[in-house]
């Protein structure tokens, strides 16, 4: 099982750990199966899709010569609210090799079509089904945390944020908006004019202790 970070109640999955996910991909499966769960994972680690979203994604909403894709807001009942987002390399990439397995180029078609399921795509709970197998934990959301919080970390501002991830509010964004206590001092010490040769200085040659406190 990963081990995975956590602010609050909020999980999301460390450098490494995502590392290892992908891995267990490589390991488990192989074919048309490790293509088409490699690209759904990454559509979530990637380009924050829900779960749901990506797994009654079209390809209408895929531009590859634009590296775009348009993805459907599920959560806005009953309106076609799409919100851009650009594809990362890897992406890209696991879309390519999946590519080769869609039978259909309708632009109306699933990109993961079913014929078991009523739906006529991939369920969600048979992709967290597989998710849970390869990490051990149950819930694909865990993803769609970990590409806001990669966001955040990098800096990028709430609002951006909050259009990628098609957030209502930047109030639900401002979550991912947290720092780790080694975030917080790598941030002070890359403010910190004094340098190793200036530390090395201080530790041969001590100052006088000054007591602050009265």
């Amino acid at each position: 099982m990963l081990q995975l970070q956590s602010v609050g109640k909020m999980k999301f999955l460390s450098p490494k750990e995502e590392k290892a996910l992908l891995q267990s991909l490589e390991n488990k499966m192989s074919g048309k199966y490790l293509a088409k769960y490699r690209l759904l994972v990454l559509l979530m680690l990637d380009a924050g899709y829900r779960v749901s979203e990506a797994c009654s994604m079209k390809l209408y909403q895929i531009l590859p010569a634009k590296k775009i894709i348009n993805i459907k807001s599920l959560k806005k009942r009953g309106k076609n609210v799409y919100r851009e987002v650009p594809m990362t390399q890897r992406l890209l990439d696991a879309l390519a090799d999946y590519w080769i397995y869609v039978k259909s180029r309708d632009p109306e078609s699933y990109l993961f079509p079913s014929t078991v399921s009523p739906i006529g795509h991939a369920g969600r709970k048979v992709v967290w089904r597989v998710i849970k197998n390869l990490s051990g934990n149950p819930h694909p959301h865990i993803l769609r945390h970990t590409f806001c919080t990669k966001l955040a970390q990098k800096g990028n501002d709430a609002f951006t944020i909050k259009e990628l991830a098609g957030h209502d509010k930047t109030a639900t964004t401002e979550i991912y908006i947290h720092a780790s206590k080694n975030a917080k001092q790598t941030a002070i010490s890359s403010i910190d004019e004094n340098g190793w040769w200036a530390k090395m200085y201080r530790r041969l040659n001590p100052r006088r202790r000054v007591d602050i406190m009265p």
